[in-house]
Formats: C-alpha cells, sequence, structure tokens
C-alpha cells in the first residue's frame, strides 16, 4: 500500500517543474526575508508549509523586496481546517488579503495570484484549533517597471519585468501569466503539466490496478491455503 501510495505522489509532482528555490515557512526564527532585485535568479521563491498545530501561536513572514519593485503572490496550494477556524492573511501597506478556505488548482493558469504595490508583503497564518493541519505552497515574484533592458530579465505582456530564468517555469510569475504563453500557446512544460493530467487515470489504471490486483491475489491465495490446512486438519 505505501508503494501504491508513492507511485501516486510521484505521478501528481510528476508535472510540475520545481526551478524556484523553496523556503519553510514557520520553521526558522527568522521573520522577515528579502527578495532580490530582477537582476538576480533569487528574485522569485516558494514558500513551502506542513505542519499540524501544537497550539495556537501564528506564524508570520515578512518579504522586502527592493524599493522600486513590486510583489505577485500566487497560491499554488492550500489546504486549511475548516469553519474558517484557520485564516492565512496577506498584506502590504495599501491592500491586504484574506484567506480561509482550501485551494487546489488543478494547472498553473488556475493558481489564486495577487499583485501587491509595495516592496513589503506580510504573510500571516493564525488557527484558533489547536492540533489542527495547514499545508500550502505559495510562489513570491519581485516585479517591476523601472528597469527590463538587462540581458538577464523577461518583459511581461502587462508591462512588468521578472527574472529570464522564471519564463516558462510553469509559476504565474508575471502575474498576467504571459511569462508561461509563447507566440499564442502555452509553453511546452505547461503543456505537459496539462497533458499528465488529463492522462492521470490511464497511468493509475496501469499501475495502481494490477498492483491492487496483486494484492488481493496474494490475500485470496493465503486465506485458501489456512482455510484448507484447518480443513483437512478437522478431517484426520
Amino acid at each position: 500500500m505505501k508503494i501504491a501510495l508513492s507511485l501516486l505522489l510521484l505521478i501528481s509532482l510528476g508535472g510540475k517543474v520545481l526551478l524556484l528555490k523553496k523556503y519553510a515557512f514557520c520553521e526558522t526564527e527568522k521573520d522577515v526575508l528579502q527578495v532580490k532585485g530582477v537582476d538576480s535568479n533569487e528574485s522569485a521563491g516558494m514558500l513551502t508549509f506542513f505542519w499540524k498545530y501544537r497550539n495556537t501561536e501564528p506564524c508570520d513572514l515578512t518579504l522586502t523586496a527592493p524599493e522600486d519593485h513590486m510583489i505577485v503572490i500566487s497560491i499554488e496550494d492550500l489546504v486549511l481546517s475548516k469553519y474558517c477556524t484557520g485564516i492565512l492573511q496577506i498584506s502590504s501597506n495599501s491592500s491586504s488579503v484574506y484567506l480561509c478556505q482550501s485551494y487546489y488548482p488543478r494547472y498553473t493558469m488556475e493558481s489564486n495570484t495577487f499583485l501587491f504595490q509595495d516592496p513589503n508583503v506580510t504573510i500571516k497564518l493564525t488557527q484558533s484549533q489547536v492540533g489542527a493541519t495547514a499545508f500550502f505552497n505559495i510562489v513570491f515574484t519581485a516585479v517591476t517597471k523601472a528597469s527590463c533592458n538587462s540581458s538577464t530579465t523577461y518583459q511581461c505582456t502587462n508591462g512588468f519585468c521578472i527574472n529570464k530564468k522564471f519564463s516558462c517555469d510553469t509559476h504565474n510569475n508575471c502575474f498576467d501569466y504571459s511569462d508561461e504563453f509563447r507566440n499564442g500557446t502555452w509553453c511546452e512544460k505547461i503543456q505537459k503539466e496539462m497533458g499528465l493530467s488529463r492522462d492521470h487515470l490511464i497511468i493509475i489504471s496501469f499501475i495502481v490496478i494490477p498492483l491492487f490486483v496483486l494484492i488481493v491475489f496474494f490475500l485470496a491465495s493465503f486465506c485458501w491455503k489456512k482455510y484448507r490446512r484447518q480443513y483437512l486438519m478437522g478431517h484426520t
């Protein structure tokens, strides 16, 4: 059974291309993360979180980008406890977003994305229920309109600039998804991601079902041998 679950996990992650640097949310003593400008490949990253709360103390982290930058937040996975006992707050000086329901996008273009027109954005997770579980993957990207002439940058359709490394990486870094388009169609990696999602049932059929049948066969053989042995012992 563990093998089957591992295979399913690999299948579900198979379409995602994780080129971003990962940062563990709420697992260090740091409460500020310096996000570099668009000329750096550290101008974007992914915050990951999976934790079963032992208490109700909130966790928070502030993303700080250069002064002439804004920050795009793209929520790719979000699991919170029911009835809004867990709240994810994302805020800057000019705007705030409050989320208390789980969100499961199938593809990159379905990620829940926000643009904060400030260089400082705070992400805060609060739980009112001890022992509640929370999980998320949040992509953050520093964008700017100040400079897009460098050989290391990519200009989005909306006029923002991002680091060229994050173009066609299966993440919505531009805010308008234009970094995942080429010549009027989705980038090849996105097409593969969507193709894998459509073919999940076929893959599961060829891997999980035969494995399940094999397990059932061995269990049936074991039970039959045990029954036959008891039957023979009872008639001797």
